[in-house]
């Protein structure tokens, strides 16, 4: 019996994952150095757990699920990184080169990435409706949209795509309310010169950690007079929480979303609350980050999520279909289906702006979950065989 048969048929589940791991981490070591070097800068990113969901875990006898041809090539192309064919052109409407993977394309102002955020911030939406009230943290009606007049005075800013208002006795989190932001992370183009898998994921890890940090130091406010010290304090004072959301290119979360919906065992980076503190000389953004990170928070929900389900109804599925049997599940194919198909979407639709051609056939129909749909009152998870609510 080979050692990979031998861990298949592991009963001991813990102990099969080690083994797995330590297994590809064997195997990554081995092949590494005969990587292209701009393979190697985005090979962490592209490992992402959830874009690997749509290549068989999410069921095609749902429609909406289904790539369009075009979709799923770019789809694919990307998570394999593989130069995109037919090839992109040569220059951009901004001037710039287009590299050969597509990646100017989350870069470039010329093609925002406004529909692709707005796609996550509503699965994220649709996520946090279904999971909360199961592990009886939030219930759907405290769970809201880009709420207007966080602020006072800068009623206008809008610090959380996603606001989570908790109950006072919950007892998974000791905030009035989480403020969930969505942010779209661009490639990252500096030279690396630590050249081993270690030190490029560890250089990914601080990468995202900029971008959280950025969400913790709000910005000034101008027109209400309100600078980034004011409006960390206020947030401080009414007891709100910042939770950075970062997703890259590649459909890889950040250290503080990964360990939101997958706990530290299971977080694609560590998180260390110095590293963030450690970046500020204001005292009311590092108040605002202790607030946040220090004090008990959200970890690990979707296991908490999936213990929830289980105690209330067995063994029964939490959906229609095999293949989201449990929360978790169902949470990640979200996610993944989600940003795998509006990434896709959102290079064709680039490529279709610089060749002033069409690609896409036709408008597609609403992704899985209803995510697609705006008015918050609509949003309803189409294939829940037991609803939430019925034990909340």
């Amino acid at each position: 019996m080979t050692l990979d048969t031998f861990t298949l048929q592991s009963p001991i589940r813990t102990s099969t994952k080690q083994i797995q791991k330590s297994i590809c981490i064997h195997r990554l070591k081995h092949i590494w150095p005969q990587l292209p070097k701009d393979i190697q800068k985005q090979f962490p990113s592209t490992l992402s757990t959830f874009t690997s969901i749509p290549l068989g875990q999410s069921t095609r006898t749902d429609t909406t699920n289904r790539f369009f041809i075009d979709e799923f090539r770019i789809y694919l192309q990307r998570k394999l990184r593989l130069p995109l064919y037919p090839p992109p052109p040569t220059t951009c409407t901004c001037g710039n080169s287009i590299d050969k993977f597509g990646d100017h394309f989350f870069t470039c102002k010329h093609h925002v990435k406004t529909a692709l955020h707005h796609r996550m911030r509503d699965s994220m939406y649709t996520l946090c409706q279904q999971i909360m009230p199961l592990i009886s943290d939030a219930t759907k009606e405290n769970i809201h949209l880009e709420l207007p007049n966080i602020f006072d005075k800068a009623t206008q800013l809008r610090p959380g795509d996603v606001i989570i208002k908790h109950p006072l006795n919950s007892t998974t989190e000791a905030h009035q309310t989480t403020l969930i932001d969505i942010t779209l992370i661009a490639p990252y183009k500096a030279h690396i010169t630590d050249t081993s898998y270690t030190g490029t994921a560890a250089i990914m890890q601080k990468h995202h950690q900029v971008q959280e940090y950025k969400k913790f130091k709000i910005r000034d406010h101008p027109p209400s007079n309100s600078t980034s010290e004011q409006l960390a304090q206020e947030l401080i004072t009414k007891n709100h929480r910042m939770l950075p959301f970062t997703i890259d290119h590649h459909g890889m979360l950040g250290p503080i979303s990964s360990e939101f919906l997958l706990g530290q065992e299971n977080a694609t980076f560590t998180v260390s609350p110095n590293e963030y503190e450690n970046r500020s000389t204001s005292t009311e953004v590092k108040n605002l980050i202790t607030l946040s990170m220090h004090n008990k928070r959200h970890k690990n929900i979707l296991t908490q999520a999936n213990k929830a389900w289980q105690e209330a109804y067995g063994s029964k599925w939490f959906t229609n279909t095999h293949h989201a049997q449990t929360p978790r599940q169902w949470a990640k194919q979200v996610i993944g289906n989600t940003f795998s198909i509006h990434s896709a979407k959102h290079i064709i639709k680039a490529l279709n702006k610089i060749n002033n051609s069409t690609i896409t056939p036709k408008k597609p129909k609403p992704m899985c979950s209803s995510i697609n749909l705006r008015t918050p009152s609509q949003y309803t998870v189409q294939n829940l065989r037991y609803p939430i609510h019925s034990i909340v």
